[in-house]
């Protein structure tokens, strides 16, 4: 079997234990969203609840790898033999923190909404939780972001420029409707979590075809 297939073959494998895990992780928190009394149909909160476990799931991933040096260092070099480096180690354990982070900031708000809805001390306290996850998942993200090396530094700019194009586009859409008279019914969070997810899909184009460049044949570029 060639290299290049076996890698397509442990990619789809890979994939495939993703899906069933997000698969497993997106059942529970819908049980749990029904026990809390969730809509079922909420647009918002069924995608916020997607990205959410999207993002844990791929930060226990990065965690998981960052463990293993030299199967890291292939991941993240063309034709490396090294292992990875202390900084790149570093850096991916960093990286799966901020994704984990993010992920379970974007659940807080709708789980401690449903909890806050009738009493003003639980809702003080669901605020206070949410500014204080808030402000650590920053920190951690601009730590990210200081430490990156000139190359991931690229990465972050060019999933920052689609998902910008991206968000404007959906932003004029959605304002040139309403002015038209079309009124979507959309709430802020639901605002927030589409446009997320665009940046979140944007991130995850730029980071596939960098590797998709690594990945090909030099005789084929």
């Amino acid at each position: 079997m060639s290299e290049s297939l076996y890698s397509t073959r442990l990619q789809l494998v890979r994939a495939g234990v993703g899906a069933a895990i997000g698969a497993v992780a997106g059942a529970g928190m819908a049980m749990l969203g029904r026990h809390l009394g969730m809509e079922r149909h909420d647009f918002g909160v069924n995608l916020g609840n997607l990205v959410s476990v999207s993002l844990m799931g791929g930060g226990g991933y990065l965690l998981v790898l960052a463990a293993d040096r030299r199967r890291l260092g292939r991941m993240l070099e063309c034709d490396a033999t090294a292992p990875a480096s202390g900084y790149e180690t570093r850096q991916t354990v960093l990286q799966g923190i901020v994704m984990i982070l993010t992920g379970v900031l974007i659940a807080v708000p709708t789980l401690l909404g449903v909890l806050a809805s009738q009493d003003a001390q639980v809702r003080a306290l669901a605020v206070a939780a949410t500014a204080a996850l808030f402000m650590v998942q920053t920190w951690l993200n601009w730590s990210l972001v200081r430490g990156a090396d000139d190359f991931a530094r690229q990465m972050m700019l060019q999933a920052a420029g689609i998902g910008s194009a991206l968000v404007n586009s959906l932003l004029f859409a959605w304002a040139a409707l309403d002015r038209l008279g079309v009124h979507l019914g959309l709430r802020p969070w639901d605002v927030f979590v589409l446009l997320f997810a665009l940046y979140v899909a944007a991130s995850v184009f730029v980071g596939l075809r960098a590797r998709g460049q690594c990945n090909a044949d030099p005789e084929e570029s």
